[in-house]
């Protein structure tokens, strides 16, 4: 048994159980940026877009990674959509679901994946 799987932890203050995530392969996105070809990242234009929604930006620099407003772009996800900064990744999900991933978020929680060949008996061939 993993040993991070060998209890369940609960912390009693909070109500709360802890878990790891299932190892799911899934797709992972180059880091984006506004030159790169996305088919799922829309390129958005500062001024229509960003005068209706002011909150995530100040002096025109996104208040996260802190670029200018207009190096951004949009994915469309399962709860409606999330702005894309440059150098982040689009994650596939499960379900063909789509959605931004910071880099440091990325390098923490994720590592390529390598598909492992399957073991075969060493008499597989013989019983043939």
């Amino acid at each position: 048994m993993h040993p991070a799987k060998s209890k369940i932890v609960r912390h009693e203050s909070k109500g709360m159980m802890k878990y790891i995530k299932k190892l799911i392969p899934v797709e992972i996105s180059e880091p984006w940026d506004i030159e790169t070809e996305n088919a799922d990242v829309l390129k958005i234009t500062f001024a229509p877009w960003a005068l209706a929604n002011k909150s995530w930006y100040k002096v025109g620099n996104c208040k996260t990674c802190h670029h200018d407003v207009d190096a951004h772009g949009w994915v469309g996800t399962l709860e409606g959509g999330h702005i894309v900064c440059p150098g982040d990744r689009i994650v596939t999900g499960i379900h063909g679901e789509k959605y931004p991933i910071k880099p440091s978020i990325f390098a923490e929680s994720y590592e390529p994946y390598v598909e492992q060949a399957q073991q075969l008996p060493d008499d597989h061939f013989l019983n043939l």
